[in-house]
């Protein structure tokens, strides 16, 4: 192909991107498998593209999100990509194109994930995506069963947080990410761990805020190695002799309805528990004389008291 054919077939392909006739454009473009046309046409693939993946619809963001993986062009993904990145904290940080109203920011994310996920490997983007391995922040996955594939590809994360996913049932999609240690999960209401079938000996850390359905924690079974457990406004809370699950527990945290939880003798099993914290937990016998105990000391004197107690 000489300059002026390549000249002409990249006005041509520009032409049918802009049209409604755009997939003949992509068709021409895989055809030619030329170098030079898919760069010179990768601004005009990915305009097209944007209007997909705007779309309040999953089904039209996975057909833009097809298009783009089947084309495998990394200019298309450089150019819709610009200026997006995943901050020190692990939140995403949002170009243009990705940012918009609250209803229309779960669709956004999910695009936007798709693509950081799908980027061929020599893509120049941002460092923080390309890594994918410290902590990701999902905000409002209102639809977590399309994010299965994206959690595959994500098997070197470290540290998650969800919020605002009301259709989270259980955590079973995780399940093969064995370098994630941390899991803070808030106003996921309808979650239930015990239904699910998997286990999660490498988490260490869990924070769950705002859980509806658990009276007790015998669900801990499942995380044999926590360390760290806070629970935040899980009101329904009466009964915590599940901890004993948690051999290795030495930082606690209970957030709980005032008037039900009162039983607390379990928290004698635990030797290396150096930080314990009650709030609202009024119902609590002994009363701790400090709701919150940060040092060894501080906890080991009211495990002490306990003890004592259980003896009357």
């Amino acid at each position: 192909m000489n300059k002026s054919e390549l000249k002409e077939n990249i006005v041509n392909i520009n032409k049918l991107l802009r049209s409604d006739n755009y997939q003949a454009g992509i068709e021409l473009i895989k055809t030619l498998d030329d170098q030079e046309i898919r760069k010179e046409t990768a601004k005009g693939v990915a305009a097209r593209i944007k209007k997909m993946l705007k779309q309040r619809d999953y089904d039209a963001i996975d057909m833009g999100v097809e298009v783009v993986r089947d084309l495998d062009e990394p200019a298309v993904f450089e150019t819709l990509l610009e200026g997006c990145s995943i901050d020190i904290s692990g939140k995403l940080v949002r170009n243009k194109v990705f940012s918009g109203t609250e209803p229309a920011q779960p669709f956004l994310d999910y695009a936007l994930w798709n693509l950081i996920t799908y980027a061929p490997q020599n893509t120049l983007m941002d460092d923080s995506l390309k890594s994918k391995n410290k902590t990701i922040y999902f905000l409002d996955l209102d639809s977590i069963n399309k994010y299965h594939d994206i959690f595959i590809n994500l098997s070197s994360l470290t540290s998650l947080e969800v919020n605002n996913c009301w259709n989270l049932l259980n955590l079973d999609f995780l399940e093969n990410l064995t370098n994630l240690t941390n899991i803070k999960l808030i106003f996921c209401g309808k979650l239930k761990i015990s239904d699910g079938k998997a286990n999660f000996p490498h988490i260490t850390s869990l924070s769950l805020t705002s859980i509806e359905h658990f009276k007790n924690l015998d669900w801990l079974v499942k995380f044999p190695n926590l360390k760290y457990l806070h629970l935040s406004y899980i009101d329904s809370l009466n009964n915590i002799d599940g901890l004993i699950n948690c051999k290795n527990l030495n930082n606690i945290g209970l957030y709980c309805n005032r008037d039900i939880l009162e039983n607390v003798n379990i928290l004698t099993n635990f030797p290396n528990l150096n930080y314990l914290h009650f709030y609202d937990c009024d119902a609590v016998q002994p009363k701790p004389s400090k709701d919150k105990m940060t040092t060894r000391e501080e906890v080991a004197a009211y495990q002490e008291e306990i003890t004592k107690s259980m003896k009357c």
